[in-house]
Protein backbone atom coordinates (compact mmCIF):
# COMPACT_ATOMS: atom_id res chain seq x y z
CA UNK A 1 0.00 0.00 0.00
CA UNK A 2 1.49 3.39 -0.95
CA UNK A 3 2.32 5.57 2.03
CA UNK A 4 0.70 8.97 2.30
CA UNK A 5 3.30 11.70 2.77
CA UNK A 6 1.99 15.02 4.11
CA UNK A 7 2.85 18.42 2.76
CA UNK A 8 5.58 20.31 4.57
CA UNK A 9 2.98 22.74 5.89
CA UNK A 10 0.69 21.38 8.56
CA UNK A 11 -2.81 22.69 7.75
CA UNK A 12 -3.89 22.31 11.40
CA UNK A 13 -1.33 24.89 12.45
CA UNK A 14 -2.74 27.33 9.88
CA UNK A 15 -6.24 26.92 11.18
CA UNK A 16 -7.40 25.10 8.05
CA UNK A 17 -9.91 22.27 8.21
CA UNK A 18 -9.53 19.01 6.34
CA UNK A 19 -12.15 18.07 3.85
CA UNK A 20 -14.96 15.92 5.36
CA UNK A 21 -14.27 13.15 2.88
CA UNK A 22 -10.51 13.33 3.36
CA UNK A 23 -9.77 9.94 4.99
CA UNK A 24 -6.01 10.14 4.66
CA UNK A 25 -4.10 9.38 7.92
CA UNK A 26 -2.77 12.39 9.82
CA UNK A 27 0.85 11.48 10.44
CA UNK A 28 1.30 13.99 13.26
CA UNK A 29 -1.55 12.81 15.48
CA UNK A 30 0.28 10.87 18.16
CA UNK A 31 0.94 7.16 18.46
CA UNK A 32 -1.17 6.18 15.45
CA UNK A 33 0.83 8.50 13.18
CA UNK A 34 4.18 7.27 14.49
CA UNK A 35 3.38 3.74 13.41
CA UNK A 36 3.74 4.96 9.81
CA UNK A 37 7.21 6.47 10.32
CA UNK A 38 10.21 4.93 8.66
CA UNK A 39 13.28 4.08 10.74
CA UNK A 40 15.03 7.16 9.37
CA UNK A 41 12.07 9.40 10.29
CA UNK A 42 12.10 8.00 13.84
CA UNK A 43 15.79 8.82 14.23
CA UNK A 44 15.31 12.30 12.74
CA UNK A 45 12.50 13.05 15.21
CA UNK A 46 14.65 11.72 18.07
CA UNK A 47 17.37 14.22 17.15
CA UNK A 48 15.24 17.22 16.18
CA UNK A 49 12.25 17.02 18.56
CA UNK A 50 13.76 16.06 21.89
CA UNK A 51 13.65 18.85 24.46
CA UNK A 52 13.85 16.29 27.28
CA UNK A 53 17.15 14.98 25.89
CA UNK A 54 18.59 18.50 25.89
CA UNK A 55 17.50 18.96 29.50
CA UNK A 56 18.99 15.60 30.47
CA UNK A 57 22.31 16.47 28.81
CA UNK A 58 22.34 19.82 30.62
CA UNK A 59 21.57 18.19 33.96
CA UNK A 60 24.19 15.44 33.87
CA UNK A 61 26.74 17.38 31.82
CA UNK A 62 27.65 19.89 34.55
CA UNK A 63 31.31 20.38 35.29
CA UNK A 64 32.62 18.01 37.93
CA UNK A 65 36.23 17.90 39.06
CA UNK A 66 36.17 14.10 39.37
CA UNK A 67 34.92 13.77 35.79
CA UNK A 68 37.49 16.32 34.59
CA UNK A 69 40.28 14.27 36.15
CA UNK A 70 38.91 11.07 34.62
CA UNK A 71 38.45 9.32 37.96
CA UNK A 72 34.66 9.17 38.21
CA UNK A 73 34.56 5.36 38.47
CA UNK A 74 38.11 4.61 39.63
CA UNK A 75 37.96 2.50 42.78
CA UNK A 76 41.38 3.67 43.97
CA UNK A 77 40.41 7.35 43.71
CA UNK A 78 37.14 6.82 45.56
CA UNK A 79 38.98 4.98 48.31
CA UNK A 80 41.54 7.80 48.48
CA UNK A 81 38.83 10.44 48.82
CA UNK A 82 37.00 8.47 51.51
CA UNK A 83 40.27 7.92 53.38
CA UNK A 84 40.86 11.68 53.37
CA UNK A 85 37.30 12.51 54.40
CA UNK A 86 37.07 9.94 57.21
CA UNK A 87 40.45 10.78 58.73
CA UNK A 88 39.91 13.12 61.74
CA UNK A 89 43.45 14.46 61.34
CA UNK A 90 43.09 15.54 57.70
CA UNK A 91 42.96 19.06 56.28
CA UNK A 92 39.15 19.26 56.04
CA UNK A 93 39.25 20.48 59.64
CA UNK A 94 36.09 18.68 60.79
CA UNK A 95 37.70 16.16 63.14
CA UNK A 96 35.69 12.95 63.46
CA UNK A 97 32.46 14.48 62.07
CA UNK A 98 32.43 12.45 58.83
CA UNK A 99 33.93 9.31 60.38
CA UNK A 100 31.38 9.13 63.18
CA UNK A 101 28.40 9.71 60.88
CA UNK A 102 29.45 7.03 58.39
CA UNK A 103 30.39 4.42 61.02
CA UNK A 104 27.14 4.92 62.92
CA UNK A 105 25.17 4.32 59.73
CA UNK A 106 27.21 1.22 58.87
CA UNK A 107 26.61 -0.19 62.35
CA UNK A 108 22.86 0.30 61.96
CA UNK A 109 22.97 -1.39 58.55
CA UNK A 110 24.93 -4.33 59.99
CA UNK A 111 22.38 -4.84 62.75
CA UNK A 112 19.52 -4.80 60.23
CA UNK A 113 21.33 -7.57 58.33
CA UNK A 114 21.69 -9.69 61.47
CA UNK A 115 25.45 -9.18 61.59
CA UNK A 116 26.90 -8.99 65.10
CA UNK A 117 28.47 -5.59 65.80
CA UNK A 118 31.30 -4.85 68.25
CA UNK A 119 29.70 -1.57 69.39
CA UNK A 120 26.26 -0.03 69.02
CA UNK A 121 25.56 3.09 67.00
CA UNK A 122 24.19 4.72 70.17
CA UNK A 123 27.44 4.10 72.06
CA UNK A 124 29.45 5.43 69.15
CA UNK A 125 27.39 8.62 69.02
CA UNK A 126 28.69 9.70 72.42
CA UNK A 127 32.26 8.52 71.88
CA UNK A 128 35.24 10.73 71.19
CA UNK A 129 37.57 9.05 68.73
CA UNK A 130 41.21 8.81 69.79
CA UNK A 131 44.28 7.52 67.93
CA UNK A 132 42.54 6.95 64.61
CA UNK A 133 44.60 5.48 61.78
CA UNK A 134 43.40 5.26 58.18
CA UNK A 135 45.28 2.80 55.96
CA UNK A 136 45.03 2.47 52.18
CA UNK A 137 45.84 -0.84 50.49
CA UNK A 138 46.82 -2.42 53.80
CA UNK A 139 47.97 -5.87 52.63
CA UNK A 140 45.51 -5.62 49.75
CA UNK A 141 42.63 -4.17 51.80
CA UNK A 142 41.13 -1.11 50.09
CA UNK A 143 40.47 0.89 53.23
CA UNK A 144 41.20 0.00 56.83
CA UNK A 145 40.23 2.15 59.82
CA UNK A 146 41.80 1.48 63.22
CA UNK A 147 40.76 3.29 66.37
CA UNK A 148 42.18 2.81 69.88
CA UNK A 149 39.29 4.44 71.74
CA UNK A 150 36.73 3.10 71.17
CA UNK A 151 38.64 -0.04 70.22
CA UNK A 152 37.57 -0.90 66.68
CA UNK A 153 38.95 -2.06 63.32
CA UNK A 154 36.84 -1.47 60.21
CA UNK A 155 37.81 -3.25 56.98
CA UNK A 156 36.22 -1.82 53.82
CA UNK A 157 36.33 -3.56 50.45
CA UNK A 158 35.39 -1.07 47.73
CA UNK A 159 33.91 -2.44 44.48
CA UNK A 160 32.90 0.18 41.91
CA UNK A 161 33.02 -1.75 38.63
CA UNK A 162 34.53 -5.06 39.70
CA UNK A 163 33.45 -8.17 41.53
CA UNK A 164 34.93 -10.48 44.11
CA UNK A 165 37.69 -12.85 43.11
CA UNK A 166 39.75 -15.74 44.49
CA UNK A 167 38.41 -15.72 48.04
CA UNK A 168 39.76 -12.25 48.76
CA UNK A 169 37.24 -11.45 51.51
CA UNK A 170 38.27 -14.46 53.57
CA UNK A 171 41.92 -13.47 53.21
CA UNK A 172 41.19 -9.91 54.33
CA UNK A 173 39.33 -11.17 57.39
CA UNK A 174 42.31 -13.34 58.31
CA UNK A 175 44.73 -10.42 57.83
CA UNK A 176 42.68 -8.05 59.98
CA UNK A 177 42.22 -10.58 62.76
CA UNK A 178 45.90 -11.56 62.77
CA UNK A 179 47.32 -8.02 62.66
CA UNK A 180 44.82 -6.58 65.14
CA UNK A 181 44.24 -9.55 67.41
CA UNK A 182 41.79 -8.92 70.21
CA UNK A 183 40.39 -5.71 68.68
CA UNK A 184 36.70 -5.90 67.66
CA UNK A 185 36.28 -5.95 63.87
CA UNK A 186 33.65 -4.83 61.40
CA UNK A 187 33.76 -5.83 57.71
CA UNK A 188 32.08 -3.64 55.07
CA UNK A 189 31.36 -4.48 51.40
CA UNK A 190 30.93 -1.13 49.61
CA UNK A 191 29.37 -1.20 46.11
CA UNK A 192 27.29 1.16 43.94
CA UNK A 193 24.13 -0.90 44.44
CA UNK A 194 24.67 -2.27 47.96
CA UNK A 195 24.75 -5.89 46.82
CA UNK A 196 25.57 -8.64 49.28
CA UNK A 197 29.02 -10.19 49.46
CA UNK A 198 29.59 -13.93 49.17
CA UNK A 199 30.70 -13.89 52.83
CA UNK A 200 27.77 -13.31 55.19
CA UNK A 201 30.02 -11.59 57.77
CA UNK A 202 30.45 -8.57 55.48
CA UNK A 203 27.93 -5.75 55.84
CA UNK A 204 26.52 -4.63 52.47
CA UNK A 205 26.79 -0.86 52.01
CA UNK A 206 26.10 1.31 48.96
CA UNK A 207 27.23 4.60 47.51
CA UNK A 208 23.62 5.72 47.92
CA UNK A 209 24.17 5.24 51.67
CA UNK A 210 27.37 7.30 51.46
CA UNK A 211 25.45 10.00 49.58
CA UNK A 212 22.64 10.06 52.13
CA UNK A 213 24.96 10.31 55.16
CA UNK A 214 27.36 12.88 53.70
CA UNK A 215 24.48 15.00 52.41
CA UNK A 216 23.02 15.11 55.91
CA UNK A 217 26.38 16.04 57.40
CA UNK A 218 26.84 18.69 54.70
CA UNK A 219 23.54 20.32 55.66
CA UNK A 220 24.22 20.14 59.39
CA UNK A 221 27.78 21.45 59.15
CA UNK A 222 26.63 24.43 57.12
CA UNK A 223 29.06 27.31 57.31
CA UNK A 224 31.56 25.48 59.50
CA UNK A 225 32.96 23.82 56.38
CA UNK A 226 35.62 25.85 54.63
CA UNK A 227 34.55 27.00 51.14
CA UNK A 228 37.16 24.83 49.41
CA UNK A 229 36.14 21.73 51.40
CA UNK A 230 32.45 22.47 50.79
CA UNK A 231 32.96 22.76 47.01
CA UNK A 232 35.03 19.56 46.92
CA UNK A 233 32.40 17.69 48.92
CA UNK A 234 29.59 19.06 46.73
CA UNK A 235 31.38 17.82 43.60
CA UNK A 236 31.75 14.38 45.16
CA UNK A 237 28.09 14.24 46.17
CA UNK A 238 27.08 15.34 42.67
CA UNK A 239 29.27 12.60 41.22
CA UNK A 240 27.68 9.88 43.36
CA UNK A 241 24.19 11.21 42.76
CA UNK A 242 24.58 11.25 38.98
CA UNK A 243 26.68 8.11 38.50
CA UNK A 244 25.83 5.65 41.28
CA UNK A 245 22.24 6.30 42.25
CA UNK A 246 18.90 7.18 40.75
CA UNK A 247 17.97 10.86 40.49
CA UNK A 248 14.13 11.05 40.41
CA UNK A 249 14.20 13.94 37.93
CA UNK A 250 16.68 12.15 35.67
CA UNK A 251 14.55 9.02 35.97
CA UNK A 252 11.45 10.99 34.92
CA UNK A 253 13.27 12.54 31.95
CA UNK A 254 14.49 9.12 30.81
CA UNK A 255 10.96 7.70 31.01
CA UNK A 256 9.60 10.59 28.91
CA UNK A 257 12.37 10.27 26.34
CA UNK A 258 11.81 6.53 26.02
CA UNK A 259 8.02 6.92 25.85
CA UNK A 260 8.28 9.51 23.06
CA UNK A 261 11.15 7.93 21.13
CA UNK A 262 10.99 4.25 21.98
CA UNK A 263 11.38 3.01 18.41
CA UNK A 264 14.43 5.21 17.76
CA UNK A 265 16.08 4.13 21.02
CA UNK A 266 15.41 0.47 20.29
CA UNK A 267 17.02 0.96 16.88
CA UNK A 268 20.08 2.54 18.48
CA UNK A 269 20.43 -0.30 20.96
CA UNK A 270 19.93 -2.92 18.23
CA UNK A 271 22.57 -1.44 15.94
CA UNK A 272 25.03 0.02 18.46
CA UNK A 273 24.30 -1.72 21.73
CA UNK A 274 26.67 -1.81 24.69
CA UNK A 275 29.31 -4.31 25.84
CA UNK A 276 27.08 -5.60 28.63
CA UNK A 277 24.13 -5.91 26.26
CA UNK A 278 26.20 -7.71 23.63
CA UNK A 279 27.50 -10.25 26.15
CA UNK A 280 23.96 -11.48 26.85
CA UNK A 281 22.78 -11.24 23.23
CA UNK A 282 23.57 -14.92 22.44
CA UNK A 283 21.56 -15.91 25.52
CA UNK A 284 18.66 -13.67 24.47
CA UNK A 285 18.74 -15.12 20.94
CA UNK A 286 18.82 -18.66 22.29
CA UNK A 287 15.93 -18.00 24.68
CA UNK A 288 13.85 -16.62 21.81
CA UNK A 289 13.83 -20.16 20.39
CA UNK A 290 12.70 -21.76 23.65
CA UNK A 291 8.92 -21.63 23.67
CA UNK A 292 8.73 -22.88 27.26
CA UNK A 293 10.07 -19.57 28.59
CA UNK A 294 8.84 -15.98 28.44
CA UNK A 295 11.51 -13.29 28.31
CA UNK A 296 10.32 -10.28 30.30
CA UNK A 297 11.30 -6.68 29.70
CA UNK A 298 14.80 -6.35 31.18
CA UNK A 299 17.60 -3.80 31.68
CA UNK A 300 20.45 -4.04 29.18
CA UNK A 301 22.78 -6.15 31.35
CA UNK A 302 20.03 -8.38 32.77
CA UNK A 303 17.59 -10.94 31.41
CA UNK A 304 14.42 -11.83 33.31
CA UNK A 305 12.51 -14.96 32.34
CA UNK A 306 9.74 -17.19 33.68
CA UNK A 307 8.30 -20.54 32.58
CA UNK A 308 5.39 -20.10 30.18
CA UNK A 309 3.45 -22.64 32.26
CA UNK A 310 3.10 -19.99 34.99
CA UNK A 311 0.79 -17.86 32.83
CA UNK A 312 -2.70 -17.76 34.31
CA UNK A 313 -1.56 -18.71 37.78
CA UNK A 314 1.32 -16.55 39.03
CA UNK A 315 2.29 -14.74 35.81
CA UNK A 316 0.65 -12.58 33.18
CA UNK A 317 1.02 -13.29 29.48
CA UNK A 318 4.07 -10.99 29.30
CA UNK A 319 5.80 -12.77 32.19
CA UNK A 320 5.14 -10.07 34.77
CA UNK A 321 3.72 -11.26 38.14
CA UNK A 322 -0.04 -11.59 38.28
CA UNK A 323 -2.16 -10.07 41.02
CA UNK A 324 -2.62 -13.56 42.47
CA UNK A 325 1.09 -14.15 43.01
CA UNK A 326 2.29 -13.66 46.61
CA UNK A 327 5.45 -11.96 45.26
CA UNK A 328 7.53 -11.49 42.12
CA UNK A 329 9.46 -14.64 41.16
CA UNK A 330 11.71 -14.95 38.13
CA UNK A 331 14.99 -16.34 36.78
CA UNK A 332 17.71 -13.71 36.30
CA UNK A 333 20.74 -13.81 34.01
CA UNK A 334 23.21 -11.00 34.76
CA UNK A 335 26.32 -9.64 33.10
CA UNK A 336 28.56 -7.70 35.47
CA UNK A 337 31.33 -5.56 33.97
CA UNK A 338 34.51 -4.16 35.50
CA UNK A 339 38.09 -5.21 36.15
CA UNK A 340 36.84 -8.69 37.02
CA UNK A 341 33.73 -9.35 34.95
CA UNK A 342 31.33 -12.26 35.12
CA UNK A 343 27.99 -13.59 33.96
CA UNK A 344 25.74 -15.40 36.41
CA UNK A 345 22.26 -16.87 36.78
CA UNK A 346 19.92 -17.40 39.72
CA UNK A 347 16.28 -17.54 40.85
CA UNK A 348 15.07 -14.28 42.40
CA UNK A 349 12.22 -13.82 44.85
CA UNK A 350 11.28 -10.16 44.64
CA UNK A 351 9.04 -7.80 46.51
CA UNK A 352 5.63 -8.95 47.73
CA UNK A 353 2.69 -7.28 49.44
CA UNK A 354 3.03 -9.46 52.54
CA UNK A 355 6.47 -10.13 54.08
CA UNK A 356 5.35 -13.29 55.89
CA UNK A 357 3.97 -14.85 52.70
CA UNK A 358 7.13 -13.82 50.85
CA UNK A 359 9.28 -15.57 53.45
CA UNK A 360 7.08 -18.65 53.11
CA UNK A 361 7.66 -18.62 49.34
CA UNK A 362 11.44 -18.53 49.88
CA UNK A 363 11.32 -21.39 52.38
CA UNK A 364 9.18 -23.55 50.11
CA UNK A 365 11.43 -23.00 47.10
CA UNK A 366 14.52 -23.93 49.10
CA UNK A 367 12.77 -27.01 50.43
CA UNK A 368 11.79 -28.05 46.90
CA UNK A 369 15.30 -28.04 45.43
CA UNK A 370 18.81 -28.44 46.90
CA UNK A 371 20.04 -25.96 44.26
CA UNK A 372 17.88 -23.08 45.47
CA UNK A 373 19.83 -22.04 48.55
CA UNK A 374 20.76 -18.62 49.91
CA UNK A 375 24.35 -17.59 50.54
CA UNK A 376 23.19 -15.36 53.38
CA UNK A 377 21.84 -16.44 56.76
CA UNK A 378 18.55 -14.60 56.29
CA UNK A 379 16.69 -13.30 53.22
CA UNK A 380 16.84 -9.62 52.34
CA UNK A 381 13.68 -7.55 52.57
CA UNK A 382 13.48 -6.86 48.84
CA UNK A 383 15.35 -9.11 46.38
CA UNK A 384 16.46 -12.52 47.55
CA UNK A 385 18.70 -14.59 45.27
CA UNK A 386 18.50 -18.37 45.37
CA UNK A 387 20.90 -20.83 43.78
CA UNK A 388 23.31 -18.30 42.23
CA UNK A 389 25.73 -19.83 39.73
CA UNK A 390 28.61 -18.15 37.90
CA UNK A 391 28.48 -18.89 34.16
CA UNK A 392 31.69 -17.22 32.96
CA UNK A 393 34.48 -14.98 34.28
CA UNK A 394 36.84 -12.72 32.35
CA UNK A 395 39.13 -9.75 32.81
CA UNK A 396 38.09 -6.23 31.74
CA UNK A 397 40.00 -6.10 28.45
CA UNK A 398 39.93 -9.82 27.73
CA UNK A 399 38.36 -10.97 24.47
CA UNK A 400 35.58 -13.43 25.25
CA UNK A 401 33.23 -15.60 23.27
CA UNK A 402 29.82 -14.59 24.61
CA UNK A 403 28.23 -17.71 23.13
CA UNK A 404 30.08 -19.74 25.78
CA UNK A 405 27.52 -18.49 28.31
CA UNK A 406 24.64 -20.26 26.58
CA UNK A 407 25.56 -23.87 27.60
CA UNK A 408 25.75 -22.76 31.24
CA UNK A 409 22.30 -21.16 31.05
CA UNK A 410 20.89 -24.27 29.38
CA UNK A 411 22.40 -26.54 32.04
CA UNK A 412 21.11 -24.38 34.89
CA UNK A 413 17.58 -24.18 33.47
CA UNK A 414 17.59 -27.94 32.99
CA UNK A 415 18.63 -28.50 36.61
CA UNK A 416 15.75 -26.41 37.99
CA UNK A 417 13.15 -27.17 35.28
CA UNK A 418 11.12 -29.63 37.33
CA UNK A 419 10.86 -27.45 40.42
CA UNK A 420 10.13 -24.29 38.38
CA UNK A 421 7.27 -26.06 36.58
CA UNK A 422 5.93 -27.07 40.01
CA UNK A 423 6.03 -23.59 41.55
CA UNK A 424 2.31 -22.80 40.94
CA UNK A 425 1.32 -26.02 42.73
CA UNK A 426 3.92 -25.48 45.48
CA UNK A 427 2.40 -22.06 46.16
CA UNK A 428 -1.20 -23.01 45.44
CA UNK A 429 -2.56 -22.22 48.90
CA UNK A 430 -0.75 -18.85 48.91
CA UNK A 431 -2.32 -17.60 45.66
Amino acid sequence: MPRYRPHRQNPRRRGDQSSPDDTRPALYSGAMSRAHESDLECLERFVAENDELLELEERIGRFNVFDALGIARAEIRHSNFLAWLLNPNESHGQGDLFLKAVLMDILRRARRNDISVPISAVSLDGAEFRDVEIHREWKGIDLLIRCSDPALVVTIENKVDSGEHSGQLGRYEAVAEADFEGIPSLFVFLTPDGRHASDIDWTPYSYADIFRVLSRVRRQAGGSLGPDVAIFLDHYLNLIGSRFMEDPHVHDLCRKIYANHRRAIDLLIEHAGSPKHEILKPVRDWLSTKHEYILRSSPRNLLYLVPRSWVGSISEANGEPSSRSPCDIFIEVESWGGEDSNASIRVVVGIGANSERRLEVINRLMAASPILKMQRKTPSASWTRLGSKTLLKWKKDEQIKAELIVPGVEQYLSSIHTVMESVPSILKDLL
